[in-house]
C-alpha cells in the first residue's frame, strides 16, 4: 500500500472515533454548564452577558443526550430506549407548553433560575432546542426499527435535521440575525446549545454512516438527499430569520430599511441547493468510476496473486486470512474455508509448534520490509509434511485501516530430499572410497604374502635342486604348493566379497529353520561330535537371498567351531527376537571370545586375531558386506577372552524386501 492509503487509513480511523468524542464533549458541556448553575459562576452558563443562558434543563438534556450516544456506540438497547424516550417527552413537553400556551411546571423543578436574558419564560428552554432534543431523542430511539437499512437512513435523517438547526443558530449569532437563533419573543437558543447540538447531529450522522458498510450503495445514493434537505431547511430556516429581522428593522426605521435580502436568500439557497446535490451526484460518479477502475485493477491484482505458481497468503493484523491463492490449496490441500483465520492455519499445518509459530507470525505486522523467515516442515491436508521456505512482506492497510501482511512461500520439498540423498550418495561413495583404499592395501599386503613366500622357496628349490638334496627339493615344493593354495583361497574369498551385491539372487521366503539344518548337514563333517548345536524352535521366515544368507549362517556356525578353544562342553545357540520392527538373529557360542579393544576390528577384511587358527580373515567381512546388502546391521558382544561371543545381525520380515 502507498503512503495515500495510509493518510486515508489514518482519516478513517479518525472519522470512526468522532461520535465517541462528540458523545463525551456532549457530557463535558452538560457538566460544565450545571456546576456553573450550581456555583453561581454566570460565565459557564453565559458565554457572553449579553448573550442567552443555557437553561437547566437544557444542560441535563445534553448529559442525556451523550448518555445516549454512549449506549447506541455499545448497543445497550434498554439504555438507549429509555434515554431516548426521556429525551422525546422532555422536548414534546416544553412544546406542548409553547403551543398551548400552558405551564406544566417542568421549567424550574430542578432549578430557580437567576439569569433570564432573552428568556420569554424563566428556566425554560427555546423551542428550537427542545424541537432539537426531540429530534435527537428519536434519533437515539430509531434503534427500534427492526429494518437495519431504515433505521440508519432515519438516524442519518435525523441527525442532518438538527445540525441544520444549529448552523442557523450559529449563523445568527455570527451575523447579529437575533431571529436566526430565536423564535418570535420566545427564548432563545444558547450560542454553546448550537455547537451542542451541532455535535449531536454529526454524531448521529457520521455513526449512521459507518455502520452502513452492508448498505453503502444506499446510504452513498441518499447523500445528495440528506445534503439537499439540509441545505433547503437552513435556506429557509435563514430566509424566515432574515425575513422576521428585516420586518424588526422596518418596523423600527421604516420602508427605507427593507433590503429584500429575504428574497435574495431563497433564489441562492435553491440555487446552492442545486449546486451541492450536483456537486455530490458528479463527485459520486467520479468516485464509482474510480472505484470501478480500482475493483478492475484489484481483480487483476488478485488474479494475478491467485494464479501465481507460488503459494501466496494475505492476512491481517486481527489473525483474518485474508485470501488464499490456487498454490496455496493445490499444494497444502487446505481450501480458504478450511483455515478463515491464522489459528486455523497454525493448528492444521504445524499442530504442537502452533503457538510458537503464530508468535512469529503476529510480529510480521509490525513488519517496515521484506523478511525471510526460513524453512518450516508444514503438515498438508492428506497428512504428508511438506518443506515450505517462506518469506513475508507488509502490503500496507486495508480499507478498514488493518495491518495486512503478504507471506509466500516456496516448496522446497523435493529439493531437501534430492539433497539428503546427494548427502548420503556422497557419505556412500565416501565410504566405498574408504573400502576401496582399504581394500586395496589390504589385497596388495595379503597377497603379496604368499607371493614372497613362493619366490623365497623357489630360490630354496634351485639351490636345493643344485645340491641333489632331494628331501629338501620336495619340502620346497610343498611349501610353494601351500602358498599357491593359499593365495587361491584368498583370490576365491575376495572375488566372492566382490560378488555380494553386485550379483544378486532373486528374494524370496526363507524358513530359517530349514537353512540352519540344511548349512549344519554340509558342515558336519568339520564339527566335533561333541558339540551341541541349540536352534530356537519356528526362527521367522525372511524375505532375502537364500544363496547368500546361506553363505553367511555357514561363515558364522565355522567361526563359532573354529573359535571354540578347548571347551569341555563346546555350545552353539542359534535364536531370534523381534525389536523396532527387525528381527534380530543371534549366534551364540561359549568359544574364546573377543577382547573388546577388537571387536570392531573383526568385521575388516583379512583380520584373524589368532594366528595359530588357521583363516583368511575374510568370514565376518563377508557376513557385514551380506547383511549391508539386505538393509540390516551387524554387531557381536563378547565380555572378553574366554567369555564367549554373540554375534547379532538383522533382516526383513517375509513379504518385505529391504
Amino acid at each position: 500500500m502507498n503512503r495515500k492509503t495510509g493518510q486515508v487509513s489514518l482519516l478513517q480511523q479518525g472519522v470512526s472515533l468522532m461520535p465517541l468524542c462528540f458523545a463525551a464533549l456532549s457530557v463535558v458541556l452538560s457538566i460544565v454548564v450545571l456546576v456553573g448553575w450550581h456555583t453561581h459562576n454566570v460565565s459557564l452558563i453565559q458565554i457572553n452577558p449579553a448573550f442567552v443562558p443555557m437553561q437547566y434543563n437544557t444542560a441535563l438534556g445534553f448529559g442525556l443526550a451523550g448518555a445516549g450516544l454512549f449506549a447506541v456506540l455499545a448497543s445497550n438497547m434498554l439504555l438507549r430506549t429509555c434515554i431516548g424516550m426521556t429525551l422525546i417527552v422532555l422536548g414534546s413537553l416544553t412544546l406542548a407548553e409553547y403551543v398551548f400556551l400552558i405551564d406544566l411546571q417542568i421549567d424550574q423543578i430542578f432549578m430557580n433560575h437567576y439569569v433570564d436574558v432573552n428568556t420569554s419564560h424563566p428556566g425554560r428552554m427555546a423551542p428550537n432546542t427542545a424541537l432539537c432534543f426531540l429530534l435527537v431523542g428519536l434519533g437515539i430511539l430509531s434503534g427500534l426499527i427492526k429494518v437495519i437499512r431504515l433505521q440508519l437512513l432515519w438516524t442519518c435523517l435525523l441527525g442532518v435535521i438538527t445540525v441544520a438547526l444549529a448552523i442557523v443558530a450559529l449563523g445568527g449569532y455570527m451575523s447579529g440575525v437575533e431571529a436566526g437563533y430565536g423564535w418570535g419573543q420566545l427564548t432563545r437558543m444558547a450560542l454553546h446549545t448550537a455547537i451542542g447540538f451541532l455535535l449531536l447531529g454529526s454524531a448521529l450522522s457520521i455513526y449512521a454512516w459507518l455502520q452502513s458498510k452492508e448498505y453503502q450503495k444506499d446510504m452513498q445514493g441518499f447523500l445528495p438527499i440528506f445534503a439537499g434537505i439540509g441545505s433547503l431547511f437552513i435556506t429557509t430556516l435563514w430566509w424566515q430569520a432574515v425575513e422576521a429581522h428585516e420586518a424588526e428593522m422596518v418596523a423600527k426605521l421604516g420602508p427605507e430599511a427593507s433590503s429584500h435580502a429575504d428574497e435574495s436568500i431563497l433564489i441562492f439557497g435553491a440555487l446552492l441547493t442545486i449546486a451541492l446535490v450536483m456537486a455530490i451526484r458528479f463527485f459520486q460518479a467520479l468516485d464509482e468510476k474510480s472505484e470501478a477502475l480500482l475493483k478492475a485493477k484489484d481483480a487483476q491484482y488478485n488474479n494475478a496473486l491467485f494464479n501465481a505458481p507460488l503459494p501466496i497468503m494475505i492476512h491481517a493484523e486481527d489473525m483474518e486470512v485474508v485470501m488464499i491463492n490456487a498454490a496455496w490449496e493445490k499444494i497444502s490441500g487446505y481450501t480458504h474455508a478450511d483455515i478463515p483465520t491464522i489459528a486455523d492455519w497454525t493448528e492444521k499445518a504445524y499442530g504442537e509448534r502452533k503457538d510458537l509459530v503464530q508468535a512469529e507470525i503476529n510480529s510480521l505486522y509490525g513488519l517496515t520490509g521484506n523478511i525471510y523467515e526460513g524453512e518450516f516442515e508444514i503438515r498438508i491436508k492428506d497428512g504428508d509434511k511438506r518443506i515450505w521456505d517462506f518469506m513475508s512482506t507488509p502490503l500496507g492497510a486495508s480499507r478498514d485501516g488493518r495491518r495486512l501482511v503478504t507471506s509466500m512461500a516456496l516448496d522446497v520439498t523435493e529439493r531437501k530430499l534430492i539433497e539428503e540423498e546427494r548427502e548420503l550418495l556422497i557419505a556412500s561413495l565416501e565410504e566405498k572410497n574408504a573400502e576401496i583404499e582399504n581394500f586395496t592395501y589390504t589385497v596388495s599386503h595379503d597377497l603379496k604374502s604368499p607371493l614372497v613366500s613362493i619366490q623365497g622357496f623357489v630360490g630354496m628349490l634351485k639351490k636345493d635342486a643344485m645340491a641333489g638334496d632331494e628331501q629338501r627339493v620336495d619340502e620346497d615344493v610343498e611349501q610353494i604348493k601351500s602358498a599357491a593354495i593359499t593365495m587361491d583361497t584368498l583370490l576365491n574369498e575376495l572375488l566372492e566379497f566382490s560378488r555380494v551385491g553386485r550379483l544378486d539372487n532373486p528374494y524370496e521366503d526363507i524358513a530359517m529353520n530349514a537353512l540352519v539344518d540344511e548349512v549344519i548337514d554340509l558342515l558336519s563333517g568339520s564339527i566335533p561330535n561333541n558339540f551341541k548345536i541349540d536352534i530356537q524352535p519356528e526362527l521367522p521366515v525372511i524375505s532375502a537371498d537364500r544363496p547368500r544368507i546361506k553363505a553367511l549362517l555357514q561363515n558364522l556356525i565355522e567361526n563359532a567351531v573354529k573359535f571354540m578353544g578347548d571347551q569341555p562342553n563346546p555350545c552353539i545357540k542359534i535364536a531370534s527376537y523381534n525389536k523396532d520392527h527387525e528381527i534380530v538373529y543371534t549366534i551364540k557360542d561359549n568359544g574364546i571370545g573377543i577382547n573388546r579393544d577388537y571387536q570392531e576390528k573383526v568385521f575388516g577384511m583379512f583380520e584373524y586375531l589368532n594366528p595359530e587358527i588357521k583363516g583368511t580373515g575374510m568370514g565376518l567381512a563377508l557376513v557385514k558386506r551380506i547383511v549391508e546388502i539386505h538393509g540390516g546391521r551387524s554387531w557381536l558382544e563378547s565380555d572378553g577372552e574366554g567369555c564367549g561371543t554373540t554375534l547379532f545381525f538383522t533382516l526383513s520380515k517375509q513379504g518385505e524386501e529391504s
